[in-house]
């Protein structure tokens, strides 16, 4: 009984705490949207934050259209500061002192003993903080760019309009690869992350294949063939760790990145993930209009009951064509479709997400407004 009450302390009082410390290039802090892109990124360091437990301190310095400079042409990009040449006795010594959860004793005891890079392994000087092996500093850990050529969501709260990307999700890609989550597959050097890269259950440093913690058994996410090596495949496609994001959605930090952060020396506590939400339930379509002047504005009016999610899409088909999304929505179950004309038909459903994925689609509704 001892154990388990000790364990419950652990969880609701961590002893300690990560700290994640921006500073602003002049990019932000010149920008007219300074305040709007400072508490995006301040969002998804407060996650992070959340559920990491390293006493240590990360600085990373935050730029909006270019950093020092120099202009970020992608949507995010990260320049991370590493140290290399580690062996890997040394590497499984530093994890498994680290380790704090289920998800890392899983993980090394299925550790690739055989692997052995010609370069060694390299560590990020964030990760080497984690270790204990680098002493606390107020140097940069790292550079994030976040592009202002795109259409960015500052505030994600009321969800994502299509064609808009969510800020707080690319944000919290390239702040997590700052902390180490990334990869030198395919080269003579290792990052941690490359120790659970398996191809059809076999141990693998080449591009692709899967991310596994118990030796190949389980594939938790799939490795991009594309971009960036450390990134995933586009399999779940509201994911922030995607090589390639999704506009029009919320990015949702999954199980397997949870994992990913965790096993590659990030103390998580050692919390069951929620279950994948359930379908929400008795949706309803009700056309309506409303009159102004000489004018007509029709909608239709959604509405669902649903439990255990954190955010919804929702899915709608026109006149009997293919379903698309179009809208995802979090603390809500209702939504006002006004983008309809009147005499058409529609059909929605609607799918309920969390951090541990996507539910069924629901039964499906419609109305001709």
């Amino acid at each position: 009984m001892l154990k388990y009450v000790l364990a419950l302390i652990l969880l609701a009082s961590p002893a300690s705490a990560l700290t994640i410390n921006p500073t602003w290039d002049t990019s932000v802090t010149s920008g007219p949207q300074s305040a709007q892109f400072q508490g995006a990124v301040n969002k998804a360091i407060a996650y992070l934050q959340g559920n990491y437990f390293n006493p240590v301190t990360v600085n990373i310095k935050f730029g909006f259209g270019a950093i020092n400079g120099v202009p970020c042409s992608s949507l995010g990009t990260s320049y991370t500061y590493w140290n290399g040449g580690y062996t890997p006795s040394q590497m499984l010594a530093w994890l498994k002192a680290s380790a704090t959860s289920q998800d890392d004793a899983t993980a090394y005891a299925n550790w690739p003993a055989t692997f052995a890079p010609s370069l060694g392994y390299w560590l990020s000087t964030a990760v080497q903080k984690a270790f204990g092996i680098r002493s606390a500093s107020t140097a940069v850990d790292g550079n994030v760019c976040l592009s202002s050529a795109y259409a960015m969501t500052f505030d994600n709260s009321g969800g994502v309009a299509p064609g808009m990307y969510d800020l707080t999700g690319v944000a919290l890609h390239e702040i997590t690869e700052v902390m180490g989550r990334s990869s030198s597959a395919g080269s003579d050097g290792a990052s941690v992350l490359d120790a659970f890269r398996y191809l059809n259950g076999v141990f693998s440093h080449a591009w692709g294949g899967s991310f596994s913690i118990d030796g190949g058994q389980t594939s938790l996410q799939t490795f991009s063939l594309s971009s960036d090596s450390g990134d995933w495949g586009n399999n779940i496609p509201n994911d922030p760790v995607n090589a390639y994001v999704t506009s029009g959605v919320v990015l949702v930090f999954s199980q397997p990145d949870l994992v990913a952060v965790d096993v590659i020396g990030w103390s998580r506590a050692s919390v069951p993930p929620p279950p994948v939400p359930a379908p929400p339930t008795g949706l309803s379509a009700t056309p309506g209009s409303q009159r102004h002047g000489h004018t007509v504005n029709y909608f239709v009016s959604l509405a669902w009951s649903q439990s255990g999610a954190t955010g919804d899409q929702v899915w709608r088909s026109v006149n009997g064509g293919g379903f698309t999304l179009l809208r995802t929505i979090s603390g809500a179950t209702g939504y006002t479709d006004s983008a309809v004309v009147h005499g058409s038909s529609y059909v929605y459903y609607v799918v309920a997400t969390n951090t541990a994925g996507a539910s069924p689609p629901s039964t499906t509704a419609g109305a001709v407004p």
